[in-house]
């Protein structure tokens, strides 16, 4: 009896060093060293943290410009359970992404207008499945204001294109020309950005930006051998969600996916000889939003 009780305590006695040793904080050194300990203050140029060693403490400190990362234990119910915190020394982020998008707007009045002119349906679902996905790029930076949030900018590129043939009308009554309709549609978007991030840990993180600005449209089309220039600017918005893997101490691989809204009611239409500007009934606006994916670098300075 007395050995089973003595026993319980040898063990529970070594779970709360194991717990305790666990939940302990840790500094990540640039040289990659590793500093187990409790952190008592970080401010904008150093780290202050206390060791104990044979029961004895010790209270020291190291530079912020010396520190990779450093993570923070913090206790969470149930008792003895511990959420750690990952923290980064870098403050400026740059990123760059290439990728795909998919316009998820209405086609409904545009489907409609292309079957008046006769074009077989089968045609119009290849023109729609072309103009509806595109390649992407994209640009970001941001500053972490905050451990883990920042501000910046957010730059969207897309680019998608279709062609198809149809007839036109002159309007003389007894003439139809028939042809190659062609589509190169493109579209610029540029907005302030709200930028926050989570550590799994010093290697992994995951992250999102939401964003609002101003959405840039352009739509160049041959119309049998007749070039029309339409563009048109509009509010838009995005969102971005993704991983990251850091290779390095300042450089990260992330794949993300993404949400863009935004819809053009008013547009330039210029034919070459005169420029009309023409006001979007509702459902003839151009829908303009999409969903992304896409993989890219990130860089920390």
């Amino acid at each position: 009896m007395f050995r089973t009780g003595l026993l319980t305590v040898f063990l529970l006695l070594g779970l709360g060093f194991f717990l305790s040793a666990s939940a302990q904080d840790r500094i990540i050194t640039v040289s990659n060293d590793t500093i187990d300990c409790k952190i008592n203050r970080v401010t904008a140029q150093s780290i202050q943290f206390m060791q104990v060693s044979g029961g004895v403490k010790t209270k020291s400190s190291i530079s912020r410009k010396d520190v990779q990362s450093w993570q923070v234990s913090e206790s969470v119910e149930p008792e003895n359970s511990f959420n750690t915190n990952v923290f980064q020394t870098e403050r400026w982020r740059f990123s760059i992404t290439g990728g795909g998008g998919y316009r998820i707007a209405s086609t409904k009045e545009t489907r409609k207008n292309l079957e008046n002119r006769g074009i077989p349906s089968s045609e119009i679902d290849s023109y729609f499945k072309q103009v509806k996905t595109g390649a992407k790029a994209a640009g970001q930076v941001h500053y972490l204001i905050w451990e883990n949030y920042g501000l910046g900018i957010d730059y969207q590129f897309h680019h998608s294109s279709g062609s198809l043939h149809g007839t036109v009308d002159p309007g003389d009554t007894f003439t139809f020309i028939y042809g190659k309709f062609t589509d190169n549609i493109y579209t610029n978007y540029v907005g302030l950005s709200l930028y926050m991030q989570h550590w799994i840990n010093p290697k992994f993180k995951f992250y999102g930006q939401v964003s609002s600005g101003l959405t840039l449209f352009r739509e160049e089309s041959v119309i049998i051998y007749t070039p029309i220039l339409i563009t048109g600017k509009a509010y838009g918005g995005n969102s971005e969600f993704g991983v990251e893997y850091f290779v390095g101490k300042k450089i990260s691989v992330a794949i993300s996916a993404g949400l863009f809204q935004s819809s053009v009611s008013k547009i330039k239409v210029n034919n070459g000889i005169n420029i009309q500007d023409v006001k979007l009934e509702k459902e003839q606006m151009e829908g303009l939003s999409r969903v992304d994916i896409g993989a890219g670098l990130r860089f920390y300075l």
